[in-house]
């Protein structure tokens, strides 16, 4: 199964906290499985990326997606500096990209979609194939594993995770 959430924090619109996390200072042998378990104290995990170089190693940092923000607001509060691994592990809500000096407030939703366990031979015009049934797509992009998917408006993002989360893609 492939899964994905956005690559931009969005903000639950009741509260306007993130539902995406940060964990960084990962241990290189940490797997998706063992974070995601550690990270389930704080509530339902959605998905789990760890980031990795081209040749599938660890970078020792990922994201992980919660259904509410205040699950995420509990991972940062209760999971910051715990140990995985062997590790103390930094839980914070993600920044998007954005370093931490950056300006703005709160951020808005994306209208861009990580999609996360691709098989490496999905290209992006078969992925942006498929997520045209949610809308129109203005960029598609394939690196080893995952991908990124630009829409013409948040809403349509919305509406490919909605319907296409955890669907099945090129045999995953």
């Amino acid at each position: 199964f492939f899964s994905f959430i956005l690559s931009r924090a969005m903000a639950d619109s009741d509260s306007g906290s993130k539902v995406v996390v940060y964990a960084g200072n990962l241990s290189y042998h940490t797997e998706e499985a063992a974070l995601s378990e550690h990270m389930r104290q704080a509530g339902e995990v959605l998905n789990v990326s760890i980031f990795r170089t081209p040749d599938g190693r660890s970078k020792g940092c990922g994201l992980v997606s919660y259904r509410t923000a205040a699950e995420a607001d509990r991972a940062v509060a209760e999971l910051h500096d715990t140990v995985i691994d062997g590790r103390q592990v930094l839980v914070r809500h993600d920044k998007g990209g954005q370093s931490a000096g950056g300006k703005g407030g709160a951020r808005k939703p994306s209208s861009r979609v990580y999609v996360g366990n691709l098989s490496f031979d999905a290209t992006w015009q078969d992925l942006k194939t498929h997520f045209e049934t949610c809308g129109t797509v203005v960029r598609a992009d394939v690196m080893k594993g995952y991908g990124l998917v630009e829409f013409e408006s948040e809403e349509m993002a919305s509406a490919a995770i909605q319907s296409l989360n955890d669907g099945e893609f090129f045999g995953r």
